[in-house]
């Protein structure tokens, strides 16, 4: 053997008389493809062996050549495998000198690899090896996605019987698949058939794309602008006309018209609609077509640009125009005037139609109407009607004013109590006061009346912090008439207000005698509660007195250690 080694690299003289020697093992060596040291190297050249040094050297690129090619081809097959075996490492090292070197050359040409041992590699690439033979059945010929939903795209589209859908033809026109034509050319004439196409005559080019507009008119779905003009262009009369039926019976929904039974392109509504969905304005003709077939909903479309700014203009803080609430009138924008009604009383989250109850109320309150018991009932349930709100205020404005003109008219005093009691909840109390400042009480008959009055001037003067003219004036009451509660529940509240806790619950005491109730005196010790910041006293007395009855005021002490915490 170490003789033709010899020949092989061309060592015409050295003894042989020992098979053992330093050139047996360098041939050795270079044969095995293994590198030689530096002093191999040095040792050849000094004992004057440069053909052999030629050949070895030769034989040391041809394999780097080699090496190179396959690394090279290992490289470009790693980057096209790699992203289907996210979790499997493949590196060039490691993969030259490895089985998985030459399962990837297997795979590049897809072949069965079952016999792979590896069994996450073999899972992956069966999808992948299963989609390759199927492209290669059905002869189809362009690059194509080899993956799991190539595959289902096929494998359907092999079946026979198999009616393609626009998401299939889709996909053929994205990925430039004309060599599906052939297999699928029954289900192609079908199509082109029932609109009275000829698939001979057409452009193979064009045959998928004919096939994918046919086939959205059969799943009624809307065709594109180019798609429309596609049709037009080449004159396909039946497709067209389905189209167009499709495209108005598209735009009568979404432009609100369905009430229009005419389903006929060459209808005057179908080019109105036309103009609408490609953002034109209408001349006067289309409108009045509009009105005149009552497609009110439609109008409010055409209108909305309009409308849009009136909103805008509310939620920017501003009012409406009187002309604006006759266009929103006109032109069925009653939302907009209701928006405007809630806006105006402060009223969040509430989502009524105009057709509702409280469109109504705010209408009636907005033009100065009185509200009936039934709206008050109503609000009061919707707790609509909280103090200090406005629509709280606003229908004791108009209460007050009715009472003072009842009171102009008849001279009647007891609309002038009214009128300040109203004022009173109107957070009006200077109005109050100004209506019963100069009173000849000596001249008003009964006592009574002029208890009354002399109350609730004195419950104004409270409002305005006039606080020893409220006890006179509740004193003068009682002086007057003493058979009411009214005057007595004023003092028992001015009591408790100034401090004066004993004094309050014996003015509250003879209240009740005469009439009042227990809630009368819990009402005036929350209007205290709410208005007077350092209550903590008057909190602390009402649970000692009643711990059970006053239980409800600790809430208006939390509420106050909240308040101390946020300061």
């Amino acid at each position: 053997m170490i003789n033709n080694l010899y020949e092989k690299y061309q060592v015409t003289q050295y003894p042989v008389d020992d098979p053992i020697n330093p050139l047996s093992y360098i041939l050795r060596k270079a044969e095995l493809a293994k590198k030689l040291t530096s002093s191999e190297w040095l040792w050849l050249e000094h004992g004057g062996f440069h053909s052999t040094i030629a050949i070895i050297k030769i034989q040391e690129d041809y394999r780097n050549l080699i090496t190179n090619e396959i690394k090279s081809e290992l490289q470009n097959l790693i980057e096209k495998w790699k992203k289907y075996f996210p979790d499997y490492s493949l590196g060039i090292s490691s993969t030259m000198y490895t089985e998985t070197g030459f399962l990837l050359y297997r795979m590049n040409r897809f072949e069965d690899i079952s016999d792979c041992t590896n069994d996450y590699v073999k899972h992956i690439f069966k999808p992948i090896y299963e989609t390759y033979k199927l492209k290669t059945s059905l002869s189809i010929t362009e690059d194509i996605p080899i993956n799991t939903n190539t595959y289902q795209k096929l494998f359907s589209m092999s079946i026979s019987g198999y009616r393609l859908n626009s998401a299939d033809l889709t996909w053929l026109i994205e990925f430039k698949v004309h060599s599906a034509i052939d297999f699928l050319s029954t289900s192609i004439s079908d199509i082109f058939n029932e609109f009275s196409l000829t698939l001979q005559a057409t452009e193979t080019n064009n045959i998928l794309y004919i096939s994918l507009i046919l086939q959205k008119l059969k799943e009624n779905i809307d065709l594109s602008q180019h798609e429309f003009q596609f049709l037009q262009k080449r004159k396909m009369t039946n497709a067209l006309v389905v189209a167009e039926k499709l495209e108005l019976s598209q735009f009568k929904k979404k432009f609100k018209a369905t009430s229009f039974t005419d389903d006929s392109p060459n209808s005057h509504l179908y080019k109105v609609l036309k103009k609408l969905d490609a953002g034109l304005a209408l001349p006067e003709p289309d409108i009045n077509f509009l009105k005149k077939w009552k497609l009110n909903d439609t109008l409010k479309i055409v209108y909305k640009p309009e409308a849009d700014k009136l909103i805008h203009k509310l939620n920017s803080g501003h009012e409406l125009r009187p002309d604006d609430i006759a266009w929103c009138k006109e032109h069925g924008f009653e939302e907009i005037i209701f928006l405007w009604l809630i806006n105006d009383v402060d009223v969040k989250r509430r989502f009524d139609q105009p057709d509702s109850k409280f469109f109504t109320i705010l209408q009636k309150l907005k033009h100065g109407n009185r509200l009936i018991d039934d709206e008050i009932v109503w609000l009061e349930s919707e707790k609509l009607f909280q103090h200090s709100t406005p629509i709280f205020k606003t229908h004791h404005r108009l209460e007050a004013e009715f009472s003072e003109a009842e009171f102009s008219r008849t001279k009647g005093y007891w609309n002038l109590v009214n009128a300040s009691a109203h004022w009173r909840k109107a957070e009006n109390p200077a109005r109050a006061l100004e209506k019963t400042e100069k009173l000849d009480l000596k001249s008003i008959k009964p006592a009574k009346l002029t208890a009354a009055l002399l109350t609730t001037r004195g419950g104004a003067l409270r409002d305005v912090n006039r606080l020893e003219e409220a006890e006179e004036c509740a004193l003068e009451a009682i002086k007057h008439y003493s058979d009411s509660y009214n005057p007595y529940t004023l003092m028992g509240a001015l009591c408790y207000g100034t401090g004066r806790y004993e004094e309050g619950r014996r003015w509250f005491e003879e209240a009740i005698k005469r009439g009042a109730t227990e809630q009368d005196e819990d009402v005036e010790i929350k209007r205290i509660l709410r208005k007077k910041e350092d209550h903590n006293n008057l909190i602390e007395y009402l649970l000692k007195r009643d711990p059970h009855r006053f239980a409800w005021v600790k809430k208006f002490q939390q509420n106050s250690h909240k308040a101390v915490l946020l300061r």
